[in-house]
């Protein structure tokens, strides 16, 4: 079977980013418009909406990193303590919006995907796995570009990501993935998680697996918390 120039390039091209190891580096913003209709026909008080603008400024200021090789991940927010300027429950909150108060580890040959965190009720450091994947996407036809890399589309409920197989690796921004593909923007109601830069390594990188913190799976720590505010 003969293949073409251009098929040649393009095995050659998938092949390479399948071999290679990358940080991105993520950013939190807004979609504005999709705000702003949830929030018309609802009473939202000036206050919720002054703190919303805190949180989010705050976020803005922080870089959230996600380090991956062909078979593991980590999401994280890089930024471990608040300046002068902020107070731990805003840093906290702005952690949170983009899924960086935890620690997100992503493992395709043992199927788990894993969690830690330090508890707001307990001050406790957890560690929360559950299977890799909840593979239900919804992938569309729409098409996009992100940095210079073609992007399609996917939507589950209420998430939306986008995301490019020419880096065809199941990964993304606070243990999302799944996908054939890197996502570079991932967006939860009118959240947005954006890719802004990212690095290659042309050798495999080595991907840190949290080791600290009592273990438990994802519903165990689920059943506590909702025990919790009881």
């Amino acid at each position: 079977m003969k293949i073409s120039f251009f098929s040649a390039l393009f095995f050659y091209f998938l092949f390479s980013f399948a071999q290679q190891s990358a940080e991105v580096l993520y950013k939190v913003n807004v979609d504005w418009d999709f705000y702003n209709q949830l929030h018309e026909n609802t009473s939202t008080s000036d206050l919720s909406k002054r703190l919303f603008e805190r949180v989010l400024d705050a976020a803005r200021d922080l870089d959230f990193k996600l380090e991956f090789n062909p078979e593991e991940s980590l999401y994280y927010c890089e930024d471990d303590m608040p300046d002068e300027a902020m107070n731990e429950q805003l840093f906290v909150l702005a952690k949170t919006l983009g899924r960086g108060y935890a620690k997100h580890y992503q493992n395709k040959k043992e199927d788990l995907s894993l969690h830690q965190f330090i508890s707001v009720a307990d001050k406790k450091q957890y560690r929360e796995y559950e299977k890799l994947f909840n593979n239900d996407w919804q992938i569309s036809q729409q098409i996009d570009t992100i940095m210079g890399f073609p992007v399609i589309k996917a939507v589950r409920g209420k998430e939306t990501a986008w995301f490019t197989t020419n880096i065809p690796v199941p990964f993304g921004p606070g243990g999302k993935g799944g996908l054939p593909g890197l996502i570079l923007q991932y967006q939860y109601n009118f959240t947005l998680i954006v890719a802004t830069k990212i690095r290659f390594y042309k050798k495999k990188s080595k991907i840190k697996k949290p080791k600290e913190g009592i273990l438990r799976t994802v519903e165990q720590g689920q059943a506590e918390r909702i025990k919790a505010i009881r």
